[in-house]
């Protein structure tokens, strides 16, 4: 599962996720109630209650191909089969992590492969800013030029991205996203409309979506609570409609590496020999979940097939295919009449500093952000 973040590069990692693996690889895309070209076969939207609320985890695999499709391939094809989905919104949402969860736990399931795409938090915010300004610029174009004050609040949407930095933090928006947390933790079956998505509206996440650590730290506690660690207090015992995850007794602030979460950075989707690796790894670990999985069986060995002609074959690909750079999905527009002044960038900076450098520490990883990189095109 490919978590986000919005803007950070999802949509072109799922599409070499569907288009650069070699053939011996059978790749099952997403269901999709949006018929967008950028949206459908590559995420279902499933956990934040685009359809009409409904996030019960039992129906989750509906949105896949059946098992008798995964079963054909393997069984007569020899294809390893795989199926992926890439909501851009599961990763600041409160109630996906738990809903995720306890989808895998219930059916007895290891956990999914869990991805988070994460990019330079000042770039991610204003490309973000500029994404959603030109969204509803169409909308009142359309003549939608009314908004629903008791979901999003008289202050929206902010007219500035350093009000809508301010927002994002208010009392307002706080209690909105605690409270859509605690039905994740209660075993929420249909999210109410207020919670859908993310809580208070699109422009809530611009002082949230950039705290990467914050919410990858935020799956990591909660999947080791569910699946269960050595460093986990609770040792796996999970949570079910009366108890939750002992959040007083485990910190994100124990994490020192990431259990769960694979964090790929967009500068990793911009060339070949930095986007082969990503895929060669996300499907290694596809591989050995499988390999754990006592249901589900494969009718060839993999062995060979991971030691001599994955990554050669994912190189090829791409090669044939071009530079990774040249292969950007869902890009975005400049946006003039509010665009972020110099001064708002370095606001934002700033507030994003601190979890930044947590999220280096947890990815033993300096990213060298801030300095000009592919993610700092303005259309992106």
């Amino acid at each position: 599962i490919v978590l986000g973040e919005v803007r950070c590069g999802t949509t072109t990692l799922c599409h070499h996720i569907s288009s650069s693996l070699p053939e011996s690889v059978e790749v099952g895309t997403p269901f999709c109630l949006w018929r967008h070209p950028e949206l459908d076969h590559k995420e279902t939207f499933y956990f934040v209650g685009h359809y009409l609320g409904y996030v019960h985890p039992r129906f989750y695999s509906l949105c896949f191909p059946l098992l008798i499709t995964k079963w054909y391939h393997e069984t007569f094809r020899r294809k390893l089969h795989v199926s992926f989905d890439g909501c851009a919104q599961y990763l600041t949402s409160p109630t996906a992590p738990y809903l995720i969860a306890r989808a895998y736990k219930e059916r007895g399931l290891p956990p999914p492969i869990l991805v988070a795409c994460v990019r330079d938090p000042v770039d991610q915010a204003v490309s973000w800013w500029r994404y959603e300004n030109n969204a509803m610029k169409w909308g009142e174009s359309m003549k939608l030029t009314s908004w629903n004050t008791s979901l999003r609040s008289t202050s929206y949407p902010p007219q500035t991205i350093s009000s809508a930095l301010q927002h994002s933090q208010s009392s307002y928006v706080q209690s909105a996203y605690e409270a859509a947390e605690a039905l994740g933790k209660n075993g929420v079956t249909r999210l109410p409309s207020w919670a859908m998505t993310w809580p208070c509206g699109q422009l809530s996440v611009i002082g949230r979506s950039g705290k990467f650590s914050e919410n990858i730290k935020r799956y990591d506690r909660v999947f080791r609570c569910i699946f269960g660690t050595d460093t986990a207090t609770n040792k796996g015992e999970g949570f079910d409609n009366n108890t939750s995850c002992n959040d007083e007794g485990y910190s994100t602030n124990q994490i020192s590496a990431l259990e769960y979460v694979l964090v790929v950075p967009i500068e990793s989707l911009s060339e070949t020999k930095h986007l082969s690796p990503v895929l060669v790894s996300i499907v290694e670990k596809i591989i050995s979940r499988r390999k754990k999985m006592t249901s589900s069986w494969l009718p060839f060995n993999v062995d060979p097939f991971l030691k001599d002609e994955l990554g050669p074959s994912i190189n090829q690909i791409l090669d044939q295919a071009g530079d990774g750079r040249s292969i950007i999905r869902n890009p975005g527009a400049s946006y003039k009449e509010s665009e972020p002044s110099q001064q708002d960038k370095e606001v934002l900076a700033d507030f994003f500093g601190t979890n930044t450098r947590e999220l280096e520490r947890i990815c033993n990883k300096k990213f060298h952000w801030g300095a000009p990189s592919l993610s700092s095109s303005p259309s992106l």
